[in-house]
């Protein structure tokens, strides 16, 4: 049976801290629940780009692009999140545990309100990217292959990277 492809974002499991963050007007992008976010240079956050090394975890709340707000995101250094493959070119694999990948920040969906950021594991590399696959979610809806459900843990998380932004 193949895994049903429906991108989540990156769900915190179990949430270990939220705390809320300031994002400013001048960014037009939305910022869904789930999605990856980053801190820009000026203090504030926004959803991240792949490869960015200033993460700081995913949005709990829904932040409309266009306007300052405040929100809520799970943003410990030791979060670890269940996020989807994105199943386009390599075929995940057990082989893949405890490599490091990257996401992908596609834009998310309005109805039903969700993330639609995913691991990007063509990326995986033995060195330094943003996540660390740590295993495969066992779920009798998932198998391992295409699409699979992963439990990752941020790498170039802000407090661990040494840099500022």
């Amino acid at each position: 049976m193949a895994n049903p492809n429906i991108p989540f974002g990156f769900v915190p499991t179990p949430l270990e801290r939220a705390r809320p963050y300031q994002r400013d007007s001048a960014s037009s992008t939305a910022i869904f629940p789930g999605d990856v976010t980053q801190m820009d240079n000026d203090g504030l956050v926004n959803a991240a780009t792949a490869g960015n090394t200033a993460l700081i975890g995913a949005a709990i709340s829904f932040l409309t692009g266009s306007a300052a707000a405040s929100g809520i995101f799970a943003d410990h250094p030791d979060q670890e999140f269940h996020a989807q493959d994105d199943g386009d070119t390599t075929t995940a694999a057990q082989t893949h545990v405890g490599t490091q990948c990257d996401h992908i920040a596609t834009a998310g969906t309005f109805v039903p309100l969700r993330s639609n950021h995913e691991i990007d594991i063509n990326t995986t590399v033995a060195t330094a990217a943003g996540f660390k696959l740590l295993d495969f979610v066992s779920s009798p809806d998932y198998a391992v292959g295409a699409n699979s459900i992963l439990r990752v843990i941020t790498v170039e998380h802000l407090l661990n990277t040494g840099t500022g932004v």
